[in-house]
């Protein structure tokens, strides 16, 4: 208790509790609670999207020496005019550097660890929501938030481009991503 009146503790209940009540606030302002690194590259949003082992971390450290890494585990995006922004949380995962800046959302990239470095669009809708839906944070749910996530998840299909990054352990994929944000 005196730890916490002292404001030793970054978290309203206690971290878990956190991301479960931000993912049901956040619906109602037009956001979500994503599974993903977030970075600003040249003033534009990159998220690296994947479940635990993905390669989050992973791609954080080799961005995070030439750009700004917003948090390499948790990351809130939301639709604000029209257009989706990223933000960096607190939400860390093995990176302690976090960042709450944000920036204009330019893609969304699913991870995958392969033997070789390459990213290709993604056009499949149905895919892309399967895989989207599977790295979503979530309340409790109920029939309106899912209601409001869908449309929210929808608007975001449809505005934002989506691919798969395949990458090794070399950190030759940074180029790739480099020239693809100069795009």
């Amino acid at each position: 208790e005196d730890h916490f009146t002292r404001g030793g503790l970054n978290s309203i209940a206690m971290l878990p509790s956190d991301q479960v009540l931000l993912s049901r606030a956040l619906v109602n302002h037009d956001g979500l609670f994503i599974h993903s690194s977030g970075v600003i590259i040249h003033n534009k949003g990159c998220l690296f999207v994947g479940n635990s082992t993905a390669g989050k971390s992973t791609i954080s450290e080799f961005l995070m020496k030439d750009h700004l890494l917003l948090c390499d585990d948790r990351n809130i995006v939301r639709q604000i005019n029209g257009a989706f922004r990223l933000y960096g949380t607190w939400s860390h995962g093995d990176i302690s550097t976090v960042n709450s800046d944000s920036a204009p959302l330019h893609g969304i990239f699913f991870l995958t660890k392969s033997d070789r470095n390459c990213i290709g669009p993604i056009t499949d809708k149905k895919i892309i929501l399967e895989r989207l839906l599977t790295c979503i944070i979530k309340p409790l749910t109920d029939p309106t938030w899912w209601h409001s996530i869908l449309n929210i998840v929808e608007q975001l299909i449809v505005t934002t481009p989506f691919y798969n990054l395949e990458f090794d352990k070399s950190g030759s994929i940074v180029q790739e991503i480099e020239s693809f944000c100069s795009s």
